[in-house]
C-alpha cells in the first residue's frame, strides 16, 4: 500500500510530463493553438472553409526579418521539405474528415486566419501577426500568474491554494517566480509543494531540489495560516480542528518520497494531542480488528484490507492486503509520532523552462489564458511568406 501511495506521488508528475511530451512530439512550431470557425465549399482554385490544404511556408521574425522557421529544406532555394498539412475547419466541421486524419486546424490563429481566399498555386507574403495572435506575450520579469499546479493536497484532492506568481528572473532556459499573494484566510496545507525541476533525463534524480512534502495536516481542511513573511518563505502554523474520529476510513499518508516513512491514521483508534510548539498522534488500534476500505488511485479505485496483528507499548504490526492484486505487505508503526506546528512554506519557485513544458503542462495553460506563453516565440511579431501547394475539397467528393 505504501508503494501504492508512492507511485501516485510520483505519477503527479510523471504522467503530466507524458502528456506534454506527446503533444511536443506531435506539433511543429506552428501547430499549438486554437482553430477559427467558418463556411464552406466552392472555387477548387482557392482556399475555402473544410478543405485541406498543403502549404509551404517560411516564418520570419516581423523585428528584423530573419527566418525562424520553414518547410523547405532550402529556404534560399524554396527546395525540398514537406508542406504544412493544414485543415480549415468550418461551422458544420471543425475537426478534418475521417479520410484525412494527418490534416491538423492547430495552428496559431493568425496564420488560420489569412488563408481563406488564397488560390492554388501562388505565393503571398501574409500581413505581420501580432504576439496576441501567435504565440502569445512573452511572460518576463515582473509580470504575474495565478496558479494552483505548483500545491498538491493528496487528502483532498480539491483543495488547493490559488498562488500569485511573478517573475523575478529569467534567462532563456530558466525561470524564477516568487509567491507574492499569502491566504487572507486559514487554508488547507498542502501535501506535496514543486518548487523546483527534475532532469527527466536522469534515471536516479534527487528530489530534495524540487518537491518538499508538507506535514501530515491536511485532514484538517482551512486549519493552517501564516504567522511570519520571510523573503524565502511564508511560516504557517496549524491548529488542529479536531482530536478524535479524524477521518472516515484508514487513512495513508506519506512522509517523505524516498524513504518511505508513512503515517497510518485509524478512523476509530486515532487521536491528537498538541500543546504551542506540536502535534503528535496517537495510534490505540485493537488487535485483530480488519478494516475493509477503497482508495482511489490513477489506475482507478482500490480495495484494501488492513489488519491489525499485534500491538506494543511503542508500536503497532499491520498487513495491507490488496484486493486487485492479491498482494500482502506487512509495516510497523509508531504508536505516537510528533510533528512541528509551523512550516517554512517556499516562496520562491526555480523551473527549468522545458521542465514546466514537459511536466506541468497545466502552467502553460494558465499562462495562455492570460495571453502569455513560455515559446520562445512569445512577444514576437511574425510574418509569413506562404505557398499553395495543394487545395483538397473533401465535402465536393462526397457530392
Amino acid at each position: 500500500m505504501q508503494n501504492e501511495k508512492i507511485a501516485v506521488i510520483a505519477l503527479i508528475v510523471i504522467i503530466a510530463g507524458a502528456l506534454s511530451i506527446y503533444l511536443v512530439a506531435n506539433n511543429d512550431v506552428f501547430e499549438n493553438l486554437f482553430p477559427p470557425s467558418g463556411k464552406d465549399t466552392g472555387d477548387v482554385n482557392t482556399i475555402e472553409e473544410g478543405d485541406c490544404v498543403d502549404l509551404h511556408y517560411i516564418g520570419r521574425y516581423g523585428s528584423n526579418d530573419s527566418v525562424f522557421d520553414s518547410s523547405y529544406e532550402s529556404v534560399d532555394e524554396k527546395t525540398g521539405g514537406n508542406p504544412l498539412q493544414i485543415f480549415i475547419p468550418s461551422s458544420t466541421q471543425t475537426t478534418p474528415p475521417e479520410d484525412y486524419p494527418e490534416y491538423s486546424s492547430a495552428i496559431i490563429d493568425g496564420l488560420m486566419n489569412q488563408l481563406v481566399g488564397l488560390k492554388l498555386d501562388e505565393t503571398y507574403v501574409l500581413d505581420p501577426i501580432s504576439p496576441e495572435d501567435a504565440y502569445g506575450l512573452s511572460f518576463d520579469v515582473g509580470d504575474t500568474i495565478d496558479s494552483i499546479v505548483f500545491n498538491q493536497n493528496i487528502i483532498h484532492y480539491t483543495s488547493f491554494i490559488n498562488q500569485t506568481l511573478q517573475v523575478t528572473q529569467k534567462t532563456d532556459n530558466n525561470i524564477i517566480m516568487k509567491w507574492i499573494n499569502p491566504p487572507e484566510q486559514k487554508f488547507s496545507i498542502p501535501s506535496i509543494i514543486i518548487f523546483g525541476s527534475l532532469d527527466l533525463n536522469d534515471p536516479d534524480p534527487s528530489y530534495d531540489d524540487v518537491l518538499k512534502m508538507g506535514p501530515p495536516f491536511a485532514i484538517w481542511e482551512n486549519s493552517t495560516e501564516i504567522i511570519e513573511t520571510t523573503d524565502e518563505n511564508y511560516v504557517t502554523i496549524t491548529t488542529p480542528t479536531s482530536t478524535e474520529n479524524l477521518v472516515d476510513n484508514i487513512t495513508q499518508i506519506p512522509l517523505d518520497l524516498m524513504g518511505g516513512e508513512t503515517l497510518f491514521i485509524f478512523p476509530d483508534a486515532t487521536t491528537v494531542t498538541y500543546d504551542d510548539t506540536l502535534i503528535t498522534f496517537h495510534l490505540d488500534p485493537v488487535e485483530g480488528k480488519v478494516y475493509s476500505y477503497t482508495e482511489e488511485s490513477m489506475f482507478g479505485d482500490i480495495n484494501v484490507e488492513l489488519t491489525v496483528n499485534t500491538v506494543t507499548n511503542d508500536s503497532v504490526n499491520i498487513s495491507v492486503f490488496i484486493v486487485e492484486y492479491n498482494q500482502s505487505q506487512f509495516y510497523d508503526i509508531n504508536r505516537e509520532m510528533s510533528f512541528n506546528r509551523t512550516f517554512d512554506y517556499p516562496r520562491i519557485y526555480d523551473m527549468d523552462i522545458d521542465f514546466l513544458q514537459q511536466a506541468l503542462p497545466q502552467f502553460e495553460m494558465d499562462l495562455q489564458r492570460e495571453g502569455y506563453s513560455l515559446s520562445p516565440l512569445a512577444g514576437e511579431t511574425l510574418i509569413f511568406e506562404v505557398s499553395v501547394e495543394n487545395i483538397i475539397k473533401p465535402s465536393q467528393e462526397k457530392s
